[in-house]
């Protein structure tokens, strides 16, 4: 159907969308590393609709979350393709179920072969060769700096997104996406973030011990304890980004997650906060090159 053309707004809540919905009943927003940010709509559309929107839904349609207040948009919460559309009818009522991901979900479509051979390339320059390919799409290093590959590297049958996640944990590193822009855009490695301070008192922690031994019994990184993988869990009214610094307890954390979810038309935020060196991808491998064959092309030779 293409652009969002409608637009409802239920409480602090805007929607926009090439669909005619009267009203939300649910809405979630899922952030987190080395995943598209996603979002999840409910909500009532006219009975007459049902079959259009189910027919004409295409994959390009896009949609976006704004939060407003007095009146106006105060910040862009999610900004996607609609990747799942359903209809359901409970009680004669008519709900349209919506799925969407991030403009990122663009470079996560067409797995592809692709080599790169110049070993003096930086892996910036790497980046930037693969995306040319989407207009509009831009990134922002944290990891790679001024790194050569060094070496021959093959793109085996992964997408652009597996590829590139595969290439930072070269670094031990993730990919953030960006969920509010209308293009793909992402940080390559743990942006710098804002900073704040949040004070709730109602948490949950936890510690995560096959990613600590994974890391230290593998030789991935040195100099971590296993309290560096120690978690807490908040939900609080306000609002943080993807690898944003919080102050709690007294300590710095970073968010690694986020999930907002709309109730009674306000939006509350549930939050992962992590040490910084717990968020980190170790070293991952493409196992469809295992045992293949690849075809080349002889362009130049020097000697007999």
């Amino acid at each position: 159907m293409g652009t969002s053309d409608h637009l409802i707004g239920y409480g602090n809540i805007q929607f926009l969308s090439p669909y005619e919905v009267k009203s939300l009943s649910e809405m979630t927003i899922v952030k987190t590393v080395q995943d598209h940010a996603r979002l999840y709509i409910t909500g009532i559309i006219p009975e007459e609709q049902q079959d259009v929107y189910i027919e004409k839904a295409s994959s390009t349609d896009t949609v976006k979350v704004n939060e407003v207040e007095n009146g106006s948009v105060v910040r862009t919460l999610f900004s996607g393709l609609v990747s799942r559309i359903g209809i359901k009818v409970v009680r004669g009522i008519y709900y349209i179920e919506l799925e969407a991901m991030s403009h990122t979900c663009k470079l996560d479509n067409k797995r592809k072969r692709k080599s790169f051979q110049n070993k003096e390339m930086r892996y910036t320059e790497m980046i930037e060769s693969i995306l040319k390919d989407y207009p509009g799409c831009d990134y922002i290093d944290m990891a790679a700096r001024t790194s050569k590959l060094e070496k021959c590297i093959i793109q085996y049958d992964e997408t652009d997104w597996a590829f590139l996640k595969r290439m930072a944990s070269r670094f031990g590193a993730v990919l953030i996406p960006e969920a509010t822009t209308d293009t793909p855009k992402f940080w390559f490695g743990l942006g710098d973030g804002k900073s704040g301070e949040l004070l709730e008192h109602q948490y949950s922690v936890k510690k995560a011990f096959p990613l600590y031994m994974e890391t230290t019994e593998n030789g991935y990184a040195t100099g971590l304890a296993v309290n560096d993988f120690l978690c807490y869990e908040v939900e609080t009214g306000a609002y943080f980004n993807l690898g944003d610094r919080v102050t709690y307890k007294g300590k710095e954390w970073v968010i690694s997650r986020s999930t907002a979810v709309m109730k009674s038309g306000s939006v509350t935020y549930e939050y992962i906060l992590a040490t910084e060196k717990s968020i980190r991808q170790n070293l991952l491998m493409n196992r469809r090159m295992a045992g293949a064959s690849l075809t080349g092309k002889v362009i130049d030779r020097t000697k007999d």
